[in-house]
């Protein structure tokens, strides 16, 4: 026989646990740090890579952080931690706990001595979104190729005749006109010729044998009937010295 009492009692031991239950669950655990793995990171562009972040203490409630990169020409870093080289240099990618805003930050080192280079600094209204080369001199790699630096230890180098630098528009463009800045372009002419694609696999020539002028370090304007195409590729032959060298600056 239960007597009422022990129901009450019964009861009310019930709904104290009850209690005490939904008291935990309402306490969170505070953030009080984050770390990041890597600390460093030396990319490649074109490469991606992933950062690791770990919360302290690991029982935090929290455990949501947000990324974020210095310098997004450089590298980006997507809500994952995963790292995207852009273009040459350092940039450092930071992690922020959303809780207490703490952070931590990596340092990624990318690389440009690579044949291809995304997205190059624009300088002109059509905009290439990779260039790509036949091969090139260590430092002297294509992104110096389209980087509004007009030193002529900025450059790409390549050399033997029939090296190639490609600029891919990323969509078929219409054009009548490159511009070429040469390394000793005011006491060499530079013999070369100019390819169109719409695929990268078959080419055709809009100029053959073309000569710089030989008196000037700007650029110079090479001009040719209007042509729609997604590919550009300069094809050197080296210069009036006999080398076959192929040096441009811009």
């Amino acid at each position: 026989m239960i007597e009422i009492s022990d129901l009450r009692k019964e009861f009310i031991l019930s709904k104290q646990q009850r209690k005490e239950l939904n008291t935990k669950e309402k306490i969170a655990t505070a953030v009080d740090g984050v770390s990041l793995t890597p600390e460093t990171l030396d990319l490649n562009i074109g490469d991606t890579a992933t950062l690791n972040a770990t919360i302290s203490p690991v029982d935090a409630t929290n455990q949501n952080v947000t990324w974020s990169s210095s310098d997004n020409t450089i590298a980006t870093v997507d809500a994952n931690g995963l790292v995207t080289a852009v273009a040459e240099g350092d940039a450092d990618i930071t992690g922020t706990t959303d809780d207490g805003g703490f952070t931590d930050t990596a340092i990624v080192t990318i690389a440009s001595d690579e044949n291809i280079c995304l997205n190059p600094t624009p300088n002109q209204s059509i905009i290439p979104v990779e260039i790509s080369v036949s091969d090139f001199q260590t430092g002297r790699g294509p992104c110096n190729l389209m980087d509004n630096n007009l030193d002529p230890e900025s450059r790409w180098s390549s050399l033997g005749d029939g090296q190639w630098a490609q600029f891919d528009l990323g969509t078929p463009t219409e054009f009548d006109q490159v511009q070429i800045a040469f390394l000793a372009g005011d006491s060499r002419n530079w013999v070369f010729d100019i390819l169109i694609s719409n695929d990268g696999e078959t080419f055709t020539n809009v100029l053959t044998n073309a000569q710089s002028n030989g008196n000037t370090l700007a650029l110079e304007d090479f001009n040719f009937p209007i042509q729609t195409a997604q590919y550009i590729r300069y094809v050197g032959h080296g210069n009036s010295t006999g080398s076959f060298w192929n040096s441009l600056i811009e």
